[in-house]
Order: C-alpha cells, then structure tokens, then sequence
C-alpha cells in the first residue's frame, strides 16, 4: 500500500491524502484470511486525468530485467577491457575455451528468459486493463541536446509515481512486439497506457521539448504531478 495516497486506520477507516491508486490489504487476527481491493482517490477538477494503477512490485521485477546489466556483468567476468577475453577463458591456441562456452551459453539463455518475461509483464498489465507508464531507451534520444526520458523519469520519481523502463529497441523492442503495439508507431519515447491500452505518446515528430517544464506540461494533460 502507497501510504502517500491513502491511509488505513485501526478501526478500518480509510484516509484520502492524495491523487493515485493504490490496493489496501487486510488479514484476520489469526492469519488465515486475507483480502485486498484497490481504491482510487481523485482531487475535485481532475476527474479527467488518468489514475494511475499501484503497479511499484511488477515495475521493480521488469526493471530488474535489464538485458544492459545482464550483458555489463557478463563483460566484466569474461574480458578484462571490454574487447579481449581473459586468459583464463582461453584454450592453448587463443580460442574460447569449454569453460567461456558454458558461461556464454547461459548468459545468452537468462538474456532470453528474461525478455520472455518482461513482454509477459507487459501483456499481463494489457490483460488486466492496468493504467501505467512506459519509458523506451530510445536510440534516437541518445543523441539529443536534451532528452525526454531521463526527465520524465526524474519527474515521475520526484512524484513517486513506478513506470516500466524498456531496454534500447536496437536489442529489444519490449513495446512493439506486446499488446501495446500501434501501427506505424515506433518506440515511443513516453507512452502512457489507460485501462490497457496506449492513451498518450510522446512523436519526435509533432512534439517538441526544450526543458524540464515542456515535458510537465505534455505529463500533466493526462496525469496529476507536481
């Protein structure tokens, strides 16, 4: 339970504090029942802008699925400067050894495993109609004077709102191959999804962003910020 949106006391009674969503849990004395509903607390004025589902568990286990870190932790254990792999590594003629295979071979598997996973998480989110936030490593925003990922996210944790942070599509292209997927729409740097589907996107095309405020102004169209 987010406590910033709402709190529980002991005799039950729920207490608004915020614009958000999040679930309330609650078991029986002795342990043997549980129950939880999520509520959504919504400021007079804003009934218009999207409520956020409570999604902090499954957001942390996808970005958990970094293929980025996954492939750094490999390079570190394997190549002692990033081109050549250690002697330890190699066979008497200067070759990938047995023991370099087999590391490669589940590294390479888990790489897999998780991208099978992280597009479930997605899929899943779609399934169940959930509200949230994308962020794609874009290629393209990599080589922007100023870039619109790394400020909205800034803004989104300065707001303590969770959103899902898809790896660079030149590896994996998480967006375009879930649910969300929209024709002719490649990547977007931001989207925001209600109820399952894609709501809002930023395009490199039509919107242009010079600062911190260009992007809270695009955000809070659709959802409550600070």
């Amino acid at each position: 339970m987010n406590e910033e949106i709402a709190t529980v006391s002991e005799d039950g009674s729920v207490l608004a504090l915020t614009a958000g969503s999040t679930i309330i849990k609650a078991t029986t004395e002795d342990g043997k029942k549980t129950a939880e509903c999520q509520i959504t607390v919504t400021k007079k004025g804003e009934k218009d802008l999207i409520i956020l589902d409570d999604i902090k568990e499954i957001a942390d286990r996808y970005n958990s699925l970094d293929p980025e870190k996954l492939d750094k932790e490999f390079r570190e254990s394997t190549e002692y400067d990033d081109t050549h792999i250690k002697p330890e590594y190699l066979d008497s003629e200067g070759k990938p050894n047995e023991k370099y295979n087999e590391l490669y071979g589940a590294y390479i598997k888990k790489r897999k495993e998780d991208a099978i996973e992280r597009l479930s998480i997605l899929n899943q989110l779609v399934d169940n109609q959930k509200s949230f936030i994308i962020l794609a490593s874009s290629y393209n925003c990599e080589y922007r004077a100023f870039s619109i990922i790394l400020t909205t996210e800034a803004i989104l944790k300065a707001n303590n709102i969770s959103y899902l942070m898809t790896p660079n599509p030149q590896t994996f292209n998480d967006f375009d191959d879930s649910k969300l997927a929209i024709e002719g729409v490649f990547n977007p740097s931001v989207a925001i999804v209600k109820k399952g589907k894609v709501y809002a996107y930023t395009d490199e095309n039509k919107d242009f962003f010079n600062n911190e405020e260009d992007v809270k102004k695009w955000l809070s169209k659709y959802i409550n910020i600070k």
